[in-house]
């Protein structure tokens, strides 16, 4: 079973850190987190690294505005693609984890989510009344 992320999990170092500011911008614009990895040089009993990522829940007219801001912001570097059924992976294309560091990656989750600030913003606002 899986507990989406919260803010709950978030101030509980249940997230890596490296993904809690990009995680912390989608749930606040209504993207329902699911799981998500911070990204690491080694995995037991692999020598390649495991580059960060964000799974989400959230309709695919509202994916297609993040995917637009995502493009923006990180070029072709970052897709997000379908993840069993209603969920969504947000990720580096394949091409470019050969090519670029988990630190990279990591670097670029954190230039988009200084990108979503202007939405995230507009949210507390609205919720603010």
């Amino acid at each position: 079973m899986l507990f989406p992320i919260n803010e709950t999990r978030l101030a509980d170092n249940s997230v890596d850190p490296t993904v809690v500011p990009l995680v912390r911008a989608l749930i606040s614009i209504g993207f329902g987190t699911l799981y998500s990895c911070g990204g690491h040089t080694e995995k037991l009993g692999e020598a390649k690294p495991v580059f960060p990522y964000v799974v989400f829940r959230a309709p695919a007219a509202k994916v297609e505005t993040l995917r637009g801001v995502v493009q923006r912001v990180a070029g072709r570097v970052l897709e997000i693609r379908p993840e069993n059924g209603s969920a969504w992976r947000l990720c580096a294309i394949p091409e470019m984890e050969r090519k670029m560091t988990v630190r990279d990656i990591q670097a670029l989750f954190d230039k988009l989510a200084a990108g979503l600030n202007p939405a995230v913003e507009a949210a507390q606002r609205k919720a603010a009344g």
